[in-house]
């Protein structure tokens, strides 16, 4: 699967938006948008950060009259060095994922 990188500056709206910039943005064939983020050094905010930029590149998508389902596939990919006892290791996933119900 073909994937381009792209430039990784979250546009701001107005001069009172928080500036932001991805560690790598990228599209596949798919249009699916990823982004990767690696931090280093732990801030206590890997989450919320996460949710931040996946529902900015999300909402990026949309310009006036696009429909909802032209929205591509927007996947975020975290890792984060932490400073555990030798030899213990882990993995954290957050998921978000749409699921439609019948009511």
């Amino acid at each position: 699967q073909a994937v381009q990188i792209m430039n990784n500056d979250i546009d701001k709206e107005s001069i009172e938006d928080k500036f932001s910039r991805l560690d790598i943005k990228a599209k596949t064939n798919k249009n699916e948008l990823i982004n990767i983020e690696i931090q280093i050094k732990d801030e206590h905010n890997m989450v919320k950060r996460s949710i931040y930029y996946w529902s900015k590149m999300f909402e990026s998508q949309l310009t006036e009259g696009k429909k909802y389902d032209t929205l591509a596939k927007t996947i975020c990919i975290n890792t984060q060095k932490r400073h555990l006892p030798r030899k213990v290791s882990f993995a954290y996933l957050f998921l978000y994922s749409c699921t439609s119900i019948s009511l």
